[in-house]
């Protein structure tokens, strides 16, 4: 059991069981989809909470048991093992907690004790709990989380300066996004943040921005990120375009670029590339802005939304299908901010731009961009057809050549690109929990 001192702030319900928090096996308000890859083996299980979409969204609790007795599902394989989880809704009637009508307990934690000694029948299967499943390493205690400064607003949320708490290692400096309540909109923005934290949760990347975990257990729900001293390049590029040399542009290119090069290895597509989407720290570009992101190498919109037609791809545009090649053609938007310190087609609707995009009628590079970077991105970043695109390994290497070559020019040591295979910070780990 987890100290009592550590008993998050839970919002009340009165089907809710309050001692939950106490458990180690409890996750919150873990999403259905993170929870295949937490159960592993036949008998696992673990608690969570549900939001149903109902007025004043009630709390629903809910044991996750992967039941695989014929071990038919791989250990190491998440994808198809949702197919032997099942999510039972633990029953709350007559201030008694129950999955059987006919046998019914005061505290969930009495429910899950019973039936870790006795098996369950649920839709004719015997099941069986055996093996409770604690936090993962991404997911935190309110109190491994400080907050402190707020540094921005979102719709539905924080975002706050904090820091990550651990008696092992010392305080770390870290963003934090928080989202607190109990609404549509909330359940809505979690599920988003999670999507992120789901599509980021192994890379590891100086240039893209490091996702540490969440705390799902209490309120406000926390979404913790790399902190980044410095802001968005797209309001650095403004403030700073009288002052910038041609080598930091080259090395905001550059870290660009290898970010962009790493998700695409690891079959995930951007779909929003743009200076508003990075952030600068006087030495890295690193990548944000994943909402949109997908985990594959082509997608296709299936609902409408809102999009940034300035800074997408002409097929994009006509076909709602994203690729690496748009992407592709995102980061030479992305240059063309960097060296003109404006936004594409700057002074246009979106409505005004599209018939220009379409028609192949790109932005004309300002006289600092160096000629051959210019001529790559007009050639093999913006080319019409994706197919006379080059890939963003192709356009990493032609954008690092770049800075390589104005460093030697100055006869500067290649040292100062970055090193992309030094360790990032490890997470604090959280404190050591008892075994119940």
């Amino acid at each position: 059991m987890k100290d009592d001192a550590a008993v998050p702030d839970i919002p009340p319900a009165e089907n809710f069981d309050m001692s939950l928090t106490k458990y180690d096996y409890f996750h919150g308000l873990l999403p259905r989809e993170d929870v295949a890859s937490l159960l592993t083996k036949d008998g696992d299980f673990l608690l969570r909470l549900s939001e149903a979409d109902t007025l004043g969204m009630k709390l629903e609790t809910v044991l996750s048991v992967l039941h695989d007795p014929k071990s038919r599902c791989r250990k190491e394989a998440t994808e198809g093992r949702e197919d032997f989880i099942m999510h039972i809704i633990i029953q709350y009637a007559k201030k008694k907690y129950f999955i059987l009508s006919y046998r019914r307990f005061n505290t969930v934690p009495e429910l899950i004790s019973y039936y870790q000694k006795h098996m369950m029948i649920f839709r004719s299967q015997q099941v069986r709990l055996k093996q409770p499943i604690y936090l993962a390493s991404w997911e935190y205690l309110s109190e491994n989380i400080q907050l402190e400064d707020l540094i921005a607003k979102f719709g539905g949320g924080e975002v706050r300066k904090g820091r990550l708490l651990s008696k092992e290692n010392p305080p770390m400096i870290v963003a934090i996004k928080t989202v607190a309540g109990r609404s549509l909109e909330a359940k809505e923005k979690v599920q988003e943040l999670m999507r992120e934290c789901r599509l980021l949760r192994d890379l590891n990347h100086p240039c893209i921005t490091q996702n540490y975990g969440v705390c799902l257990i209490s309120q406000p729900h926390c979404f913790i990120l790399e902190y980044v001293e410095g802001g968005p390049l797209s309001t650095y590029l403004r403030h700073n375009k009288d002052n910038l040399r041609r080598d930091d542009l080259l090395m905001m290119v550059s870290c660009a670029g290898w970010g962009l090069e790493y998700l695409h290895k690891n079959t995930i597509l951007h779909r929003d590339v743009a200076a508003k989407n990075c952030l600068y720290d006087k030495q890295f570009v690193k990548l944000i802005g994943f909402s949109m992101s997908k985990r594959a190498t082509v997608y296709s919109m299936k609902t409408a939304r809102r999009l940034a037609i300035r800074w997408m791809a002409p097929e994009t545009i006509e076909t709602f299908q994203y690729t690496q090649k748009s992407d592709v053609y995102g980061f030479g938007i992305l240059i063309y901010e960097i060296f003109s310190a404006k936004e594409p087609y700057e002074g246009l609707s979106n409505w005004d731009a599209k018939p220009l995009i379409l028609e192949g009628n790109v932005n004309e590079f300002t006289g600092n961009t160096p000629r051959k970077l210019s001529e790559v991105v007009r050639d093999k970043m913006w080319a019409k057809s994706p197919d006379s695109r080059s890939t963003m390994q192709q356009m990493a290497s032609a954008t690092i050549r770049q800075k390589a070559d104005a460093l030697v020019a100055k006869d500067i040591e290649l040292q100062q690109l970055p090193n992309f295979k030094e360790p990032l910070p490890k997470t604090p780990s959280r404190k050591k929990k008892k075994k119940n």
